[in-house]
């Protein structure tokens, strides 16, 4: 392992309007099941500051795995290049932990963050090509279980 943030530790994160950026970490919470997988516990606005690095690797996922779909319709699941990207991916994933974050789904680049929104703990859902955090799992987390953050619905338009 090439330790914190290993290959991406010279990517560029570049605050907004000379903001500082909040500790990679967040909040810890002990003993707490939801978060049982990492002990960081978001806020929307420290999972939004995170994006520009989870997004520089969920990117970099998605790529790999496109890649390593190609290889195994062509070499099947024991080739070199399969294991090569299979440890590469691995490496993401821990990368993305090491932030506190949990990758959910490798193709679509499905990220979740754990959090605590109007005082219940959920998980803020971001998929890659959206600007920023405006959705939360109410599930465990996939694609089906994302709904708008609280008052972030879209409301119906008039009929009027």
């Amino acid at each position: 392992m090439k330790g914190m943030f290993g290959r991406f530790r010279n990517r560029p994160i570049v605050p907004i309007e000379d903001e500082e950026l909040p500790p990679l970490r967040g909040r810890t919470r002990e003993g707490n099941p939801m978060t049982a997988m990492s002990k960081t516990v978001f806020t929307i606005e420290d999972a939004n500051r995170t994006l520009p690095l989870v997004r520089s690797i969920v990117s970099d996922v998605a790529d790999r795995w496109k890649d390593l779909v190609k290889v195994r319709n062509e070499y099947g699941n024991s080739s070199p290049e399969h294991d090569q990207i299979m440890r590469e991916l691995a490496e993401y994933v821990q990368e993305l932990k090491e932030i506190g974050c949990h990758l959910k789904d490798f193709e679509g680049g499905l990220v979740n963050f754990p959090a605590v929104v109007d005082g219940k703990e959920v998980l803020l859902s971001w998929q890659l090509g959206e600007p920023e955090i405006t959705h939360m799992s109410v599930g465990d987390g996939d694609h089906a279980d994302r709904v708008p953050l609280p008052g972030l619905e879209t409301e119906a338009p008039s009929s009027n």
